[in-house]
């Protein structure tokens, strides 16, 4: 663990196995019910033997589940007796943080965390069923988050933009159970008045939870989320328009931060402003902003009479501080995305917005 003073330290290629070793070592509960595979390269880690042979014997429907080839966990695995983390890196932002243990260490957050993921569904609103279940993804952000700090210092870059992109890839395809982007971010903001590095590792999830408790979104708010940044209208237009393959239809980058920055200033509920700020703000005040059309500071300074309305200036704030800082973006949209970058896309949307 890093000391107190230090802020960064260099990301060394992440060392999966040693990861596992001192999961055990930190949370030795998890030693009897919990196994670890390796997709890279089909190992399976545990520190109880009939764990790993029941486990070896399951494979063929570990692969099944595994054929998104994103890391998971199956906390009722092996008739509900154990829980197991599937590790399979992707080439997203959320997959390379640290080399990869951002994700290795959101998985974990998963195993720690003794909620269910799930309520009872007859009990709950559908949206408070979606809510129970982002709770539990912002604690395991949060916990990524914080064990990032220890690893790798309160600095690192990579931190405010996971923020940025959770909220981006969960307007984009319309799934807001892993909108984490306000727990995260206001982790980013207290890193230097809370001492997250040295937290112990009970301490460091007793940490995470409260984050998600204080600060994920409740079932209401997505509700609001899902109406007002809903990209059904979108994906018809790019339907019309011939903009669509054999699998998924295509919509513009453009367009829905277009529908974000509409859906701000239009919203009375501070939550969906909150997640459209999340990303219009960063992306358009950063040191190397990706909104590049000069109007777009227009665009952001009705935001902040909209946040004055909604009495969140102060996390409005908080998101252009957050960025400030960032000269290098490493998520969607990238700086090779012709349709963010175009200044005639961009002087067309943002004349359409500033007309609301």
């Amino acid at each position: 663990m890093l000391s107190t003073k230090e802020k960064t330290r260099p990301k060394a290629a992440f060392d999966f196995n040693a990861a596992v070793n001192e999961t055990y070592k930190n949370y030795p509960q998890l030693k009897r019910k919990t196994v670890f595979y390796n997709a890279a390269n089909k190992k399976i880690l545990g520190k109880s033997l009939l764990l790993k042979v029941l486990t070896r014997l399951s494979l063929r429907k570990i692969k099944k589940r595994q054929q998104d080839k994103s890391s998971r966990v199956l906390p009722k695995f092996l008739r509900k007796k154990a829980s197991l983390m599937i590790f399979a890196r992707g080439a997203e932002l959320i997959s390379t943080a640290g080399n990869g243990s951002f994700e290795f260490d959101h998985e974990l957050g998963h195993i720690l965390n003794n909620r269910p993921y799930l309520p009872t569904p007859l009990r709950l609103s559908y949206y408070d069923n979606v809510a129970s279940q982002a709770n539990h993804e912002c604690a395991a952000d949060a916990f990524a988050t914080i064990r990032h700090f220890q690893r790798y210092g309160i600095e690192s870059a990579e931190i405010p933009q996971l923020a940025v992109y959770r909220a981006w890839e969960a307007t984009r395809i319309s799934i807001y159970t892993h909108i984490s982007s306000p727990v995260i971010a206001q982790i980013w903001a207290d890193r230097h008045n809370v001492d997250f590095l040295s937290l112990s590792p009970q301490e460091t999830w007793k940490k995470a939870q409260e984050y998600a408790d204080n600060y994920a979104p409740k079932g209401d708010d997505l509700n609001a989320m899902s109406l007002g940044f809903s990209v059904t209208p979108l994906i018809r237009k790019n339907i019309n328009a011939g903009n669509y393959g054999q699998s998924r239809v295509r919509i513009n980058t453009l367009d829905v931060l277009e529908l974000m920055a509409t859906t701000c200033l239009k919203t009375s509920n501070t939550s969906v402003f909150l997640v459209g700020a999340a990303v219009i703000v960063p992306l358009a005040t950063s040191a190397r902003p990706l909104l590049t059309d000069p109007d777009w500071l227009k665009v952001i300074d009705k935001m902040q009479e909209r946040a004055q309305h909604l009495g969140v200036s102060d996390r409005l704030d908080m998101f252009r501080q957050n960025t400030a800082d960032i000269t290098e973006w490493d998520i969607p949209p990238s700086p090779r995305d012709a349709e963010v970058l175009g200044a005639k896309q961009q002087r067309d949307a943002v004349a359409r917005i500033l007309k609301l």
